[in-house]
């Protein structure tokens, strides 16, 4: 299900979103491309560096860079999405482990989300919204790379999958297979994907060299069947 394939991560697909030529004001950046913002994430001193975006979260916060694909331009048989990105800093205290009955420490340094579909789902909770059915992804620290942890709401249409579980600080390249995944996962076939999120949670972390977490993100592409 991950495979690296630095090669592979050259393709091109119906979405990509590349840091390679990025500069300036990020926020300006994201808003020109249709993207939105979601809690503390301009917080995280955002910025372009090599080639990349980089997110350093200084407090005990958790945001989100947001994309909906409009009606129309859904992408449909999305097979598998490619990631080029890494952690500097884990979060120190987070925890997904143990029964998913119990409130667990679920935070990560950088989480892509892929959304599918457009039925909201339940999160399990009154006061949480209900979201599509959805897939993030998530370099670990300790947790098992491949396996699919359950977070703490959303639990019927969501799953963060751990695609490297030893803490490393090298380059990460992420192949990941959607629609396949998603039919393994929740026994039905996979709807179109109709939004993407970069998402940071470092609540209830604590604080390192001054900081909670640090990671990048050089490109995502999103490839069709």
């Amino acid at each position: 299900m991950i495979i690296l394939l630095p090669l592979i991560l050259q393709a091109e697909g119906p979405y990509e979103l590349d840091f390679a030529d990025a500069q300036g004001d990020v926020k300006a950046w994201f808003e020109a491309k249709g993207w939105r913002f979601q809690g503390k994430i301009l917080k995280m001193n955002p910025r372009f560096e090599g080639g990349a975006l980089v997110l350093e979260t200084l407090d005990s916060d958790s945001g989100a860079f947001i994309y909906e694909f409009e009606d129309g331009s859904y992408v449909n048989n999305a097979n598998y999405i490619l990631i080029d990105w890494g952690v500097e800093q884990y979060p120190e205290g987070a925890d997904w482990e143990g029964p998913i009955d119990k409130s667990r420490n679920t935070r990560d340094a950088i989480d892509v989300i892929i959304s599918f579909g457009t039925e909201k789902i339940s999160s399990g909770k009154l006061l949480i919204p209900n979201m599509p059915y959805f897939i993030g992804l998530f370099p670990g620290d300790g947790e098992t790379a491949g396996k699919a942890y359950y977070g703490n709401y959303w639990q019927k249409g969501g799953r963060y999958f751990c695609i490297s579980g030893s803490g490393t600080l090298e380059p990460i390249q992420t192949r990941f297979a959607l629609s396949e995944t998603f039919q393994k996962t929740f026994g039905k076939p996979a709807p179109p994907v109709t939004g993407i999120a970069i998402e940071v949670d470092a609540k209830d972390t604590k604080r390192i060299n001054g900081r909670h977490t640090k990671a990048y993100i050089r490109k995502i592409s999103i490839v069709e069947m």
